[in-house]
């Protein structure tokens, strides 16, 4: 485990292959073991440390936390947690900004989503979704982001390339799509990154590719930010491409296993995982004869 826990509660979460353990002794830590992957990773923690708590999972949707012990205060909860998302920014996001949908097969549900395109293959949907009680609503849940973001993407800039060596930017990147695509009129778009200036020379490649699915945040995928003067990492640019030959229906099937044939395959991102697999498929990033690296992150 990432912390020492006593007195916590433990149980399985099968949808996800995952092991969750929750509370324990003056502890509000929730913490996964990926069955797949073999490591811990933490949750958002809960309100209140709880010991001898009862937890379930309903639906293959929500965590549950039951009642428990207050050590600090020698006394039993009767409470059941109020939702909290403050400390995950993708949840803040999809709950904030995502489109209503009533969830009727589920229950009494609803839902938010951010739906950022990809096909129906397994890994390739690319959405930020959240589904709650329909008494979940206003003041019972917490979506105003407090916590400290993880970024979704990176560029390895140790990667033994000499600075001579020709490399791109991300707006570049876009815009080399957006000429190919022929630049289609995007005068009535919209863009929601606040740093790419009407006066950009990718501005309209970057409306063109947000409407489309084709290129999002950085380092955060669903972030408002794009960050076209950085460079673009081998995995970025092939999801871009793969997006962009999903639009013109230029071909997107992949052989699953293909990324097992590298070392580094796990480094991976879980956005550009189908992207990547595709991109090295076909030749689309760059690979040397024999190598055992595919190096998403250069």
């Amino acid at each position: 485990m990432l912390e020492p826990k006593s007195n916590h509660c433990l149980f399985e979460i099968p949808y996800i292959n995952a092991i969750c353990a929750l509370g324990g002794k003056m502890s509000k830590d929730v913490e996964i073991y990926d069955l797949e992957e073999k490591i811990w990773k933490n949750l958002p923690e809960l309100n209140e440390p709880r010991e001898g708590a009862a937890c379930c999972v309903i639906n293959d949707t929500y965590l549950y936390c039951f009642f428990g012990y207050d050590t600090e205060n020698s006394s039993y909860y009767t409470s059941i947690e109020k939702l909290d998302f403050s400390k995950n920014f993708r949840l803040c996001k999809a709950y904030n900004e995502g489109k209503y949908a009533d969830e009727p097969k589920m229950g009494e549900v609803y839902s938010k989503t951010i739906d950022y395109g990809g096909s129906s293959y397994p890994l390739d949907e690319l959405r930020h979704y959240v589904a709650l009680d329909n008494r979940m609503k206003g003041s019972k849940v917490n979506a105003k982001f407090n916590g400290k973001n993880v970024p979704d993407c990176k560029l390895d800039k140790n990667d033994g390339l000499k600075d001579s060596d020709t490399f791109i930017t991300r707006g570049q990147a876009m815009q080399t799509l957006y000429m190919l695509a022929g630049e289609p009129d995007v005068s009535n778009l919209k863009t929601r990154f606040t740093d790419v200036p009407s006066d950009a020379s990718y501005y309209d490649a970057v409306k063109w590719g947000e409407a489309n699915n084709i290129c999002f945040g950085y380092p955060v995928i669903c972030d408002n930010q794009f960050k076209g003067e950085e460079l673009i990492n081998r995995q970025d640019f092939a999801l871009m491409a793969y997006r962009y030959a999903g639009v013109f229906k230029l071909g997107s099937g992949y052989d699953y296993g293909r990324s097992d044939w590298y070392k580094d395959s796990l480094d991976m991102d879980f956005y550009a995982w189908v992207a990547f697999t595709w991109a090295l498929q076909w030749k689309v990033v760059h690979i040397e004869k024999d190598s055992t690296y595919c190096r998403p992150h250069d």
